[in-house]
């Protein structure tokens, strides 16, 4: 236990073995991941170095992470999980951002897990696609020239390493006015126990109308995290993927050749 470590610490203090194993045990919890001895005796210099630093901010959040560690430990597993989410997406994203080797070091590790899990899930990685056209098609009666036609399609891109793009188009047609919204999010997700987790950090959108030009627009959309229940199966030799909402609505993707 650390909690002798009370206060700001002085410059030059010692690593002490406890903060040094709780505050590694929290970087496990954090990356949902578990050191071998290679990577426990890196991380343990990655620590000793910030001690040796003399940085009173960064060595009180190592500290900091040993007593969080320790707080998790009287607690329920289903309540370790609920607290993780939120701090690991932010986490993983400041180690994307940074560009120190040991930032990478660490993003490598989280992204191998992740991989791996996907892998396990049954090959979530790749597009999956959803969508319909019109079997009706106007026809312009000034210039004989046919229209768009009506439809939709949206589209999940997962990629190994945990990041994903979704992209959605609306196409709307009445006679010679067209209306289409395009949207394309990007984010990270996570995949675990059948639950996918989407956490958008991109989300532009386009707005058109042929008729109404003045009524054309774009910009950022909403970042709305959400989970889906996933089912995998097939249909007539395809595979797909079955994504049911927390409002109980379900899609159904097939898997792009």
């Amino acid at each position: 236990m650390v909690a002798g470590f009370a206060g700001v610490l002085l410059a030059g203090q010692p690593l002490a073995d406890t903060v040094a194993d709780s505050a590694t045990g929290y970087m496990e919890w954090l990356l949902e991941v578990k050191f071998n001895g290679e990577q426990r005796q890196r991380y343990r210099r990655i620590l000793e170095a910030t001690f040796a630093g003399g940085n009173s901010g960064a060595i009180n959040g190592v500290v900091s992470m040993a007593k969080a560690y320790d707080r998790l430990a009287s607690e329920t597993e289903q309540a370790r999980e609920a607290k993780r989410e939120v701090p690991q997406r932010e986490f993983v994203k400041l180690l994307r951002q940074a560009g120190d080797e040991d930032s990478r070091w660490l993003l490598a590790i989280h992204e191998s897990r992740v991989a791996a899990a996907a892998g396990r899930a049954g090959g979530l990685s790749g597009r999956w696609t959803n969508g319909r056209v019109s079997m009706i098609q106007y026809e312009n009666r000034y210039t004989g020239v046919a229209a768009p036609t009506n439809g939709n399609s949206f589209a999940y891109e997962f990629q190994p390493g945990g990041t994903y793009v979704f992209t959605g188009l609306i196409q709307s047609v009445m006679y010679n006015c067209t209306t289409t919204m395009f949207a394309q999010e990007s984010g990270t997700y996570q995949f675990d126990g059948g639950v996918l987790s989407l956490h958008p950090e991109k989300n532009p959108y386009t707005y058109k109308n042929s008729c109404a030009p003045s009524s054309n627009k774009e910009g950022p959309g909403k970042l709305t995290d959400r989970k889906y229940r996933v089912r995998f199966t097939q249909d007539s030799g395809s595979e797909l993927i079955e994504l049911t909402g927390e409002d109980g609505q379900a899609q159904k993707f097939s898997k792009s050749r």
